[in-house]
């Protein structure tokens, strides 16, 4: 009887030091990813810290290490499309039309950091549906207001949209997209 006793202390040993072993492990495993932030293909992350205010260099595709109160706001560089649908504006000769808009559009990496100082840590759909959204409703309607609503449906419908495109890009090139 007396050699049971030593081995189940050495085994309840074992079982706890292993046990401490995987708990730790895994509160160690949870802590790093806290630090680590990835960025997908056609994005850049620009970092906000609370301590530092926005960094300068901008995070590129893959895995990174950030501070654990620093946050990442994502903004595609790759080409996004973007459909309105139903948008009214009104011709020259004083009637309404609806027409559906689409555009294409990224961010330039050089200006990224640029437009998180304009914008905040908002994320580029609501940027979509709010900034870029009313200066393409503004563009169609410098636009559209030049020509009458025949000359919108009809064979000048190409020259109407090619005008809309030129304000709407000129209007947000600056901004960074």
């Amino acid at each position: 009887m007396e050699n049971v006793t030593p081995i189940k202390k050495k085994n309840n040993r074992k079982i706890l030091g292993g046990l401490i072993i995987a708990v730790a492990l895994v509160v160690g495993v949870a802590i790093i990813t806290l630090f680590i932030k990835q960025i997908p293909n056609g994005y850049v992350g620009v970092v906000y810290s609370p301590n530092g205010g926005v960094q300068e260099e901008t995070l590129p595709q893959g895995w990174h290490l950030v501070g654990l109160f620093d946050k990442v706001t994502e903004y595609p560089i790759r080409m996004q499309t973007v459909d309105y649908k139903d948008i009214q504006v009104a011709t020259s000769d004083g009637k309404n039309v609806t027409i559906d808009f689409a555009f294409t559009y990224s961010v330039q990496p050089d200006k990224v950091v640029d437009v998180f100082n304009k914008f905040g840590p908002i994320p580029i759909e609501q940027i979509e549906e709010s900034y870029l959204r009313t200066r393409l409703w503004d563009a169609g309607r410098k636009a559209i207001s030049k020509y009458s609503v025949i000359d919108t449906y009809g064979e000048k419908s190409s020259e109407a949209a090619m005008d809309v495109q030129r304000i709407f890009s000129e209007d947000i090139q600056d901004i960074g997209f």
